[in-house]
């Protein structure tokens, strides 16, 4: 409530009498008698008519506006979008800080906030995830490129690489549960494995249906290893692989009490 306001006359020019500007919300109105109500943030009710509404469109009811009270009634209302949009953005800030002074805010700001906690195990993932979107097979004379992400028309499988690398790389960052951190991993390794099994199938049905060779050696049409960052890509994603599936059973893991 503005109450040490005084309000201005719709030309602009000072009211002889002084008025109360307040802020509220239309808490009903009903279009058949063309009457509604407003509540102000400390609670008081001010009827309203439909003439008294100044701004552009109908009225609605929870929309956020001035209002200056004559007579105890509310008068030349207008609609506060800007206001609206301003409480919405204090009140999602407000929400995070809620979350964030949470036993849950506290654990995953502790997963963040604390540094590397297992760099190997940190950086295998990295490289899976980045991999998972880079070309490892082209066929030239199709101008088709293929990763672990796209492998033929089904991507979820690559999806959930994606996802399953990124929560295992941020797990192994923060120092999360063992248990966690293992059970993303050993799945991104699964998923990983079961796409190369696709891959190879993918490269069966091609050969059986385009009546095409297959040479390793990046000579042939149809060609798996085309170029030397190709074959970086593979090798650098196979042995990342390994080096998750270590990191996933070797000693020495560096837990987090603070974090999940």
């Amino acid at each position: 409530m503005k109450n040490t306001d005084t309000c201005l006359a719709f030309n602009g020019v000072l009211t002889a009498k002084t008025e109360l500007c307040m802020e509220g919300v239309v808490l009903h109105f009903d279009s058949e008698s063309a009457e509604g109500i407003i509540r102000t943030d400390e609670g008081e009710r001010f009827a309203f008519q439909q003439s008294d509404w100044k701004s552009d469109g109908p009225v609605s009811a929870n929309s956020r506006v001035d209002f200056v009270v004559k007579n105890d009634k509310a008068s030349e209302i207008y609609l506060l979008k800007t206001t609206a949009n301003s409480l919405s953005a204090e009140e999602l800030v407000q929400k995070m800080k809620t979350m964030q002074a949470s036993s849950t805010g506290q654990r995953l700001t502790a997963l963040f906030s604390e540094g590397i906690h297992n760099t190997i195990g940190f950086a295998a993932s990295v490289v899976l995830f980045i991999t998972c979107f880079l070309t490892i097979m082209t066929v030239s004379q199709f101008t088709l490129a293929i990763s672990l992400w796209d492998i033929g028309p089904d991507t979820i499988w690559g999806k959930l690489i994606a996802v399953c690398s990124l929560i295992t790389a941020i797990c192994y960052y923060g120092g999360a549960s063992r248990i966690y951190t293992r059970i993303f991993g050993l799945l991104t390794v699964a998923l990983i494995c079961y796409r190369y099994i696709e891959f190879l199938n993918h490269i069966a049905a091609l050969r059986k249906n385009l009546n095409i060779g297959i040479n390793l050696t990046g000579r042939g049409t149809y060609r798996t290893l085309q170029t030397d960052w190709q074959d970086v890509v593979v090798a650098s994603n196979l042995m990342a692989l390994l080096v998750l599936l270590f990191a996933s059973f070797k000693k020495g893991y560096k837990g987090n009490e603070k974090t999940f």
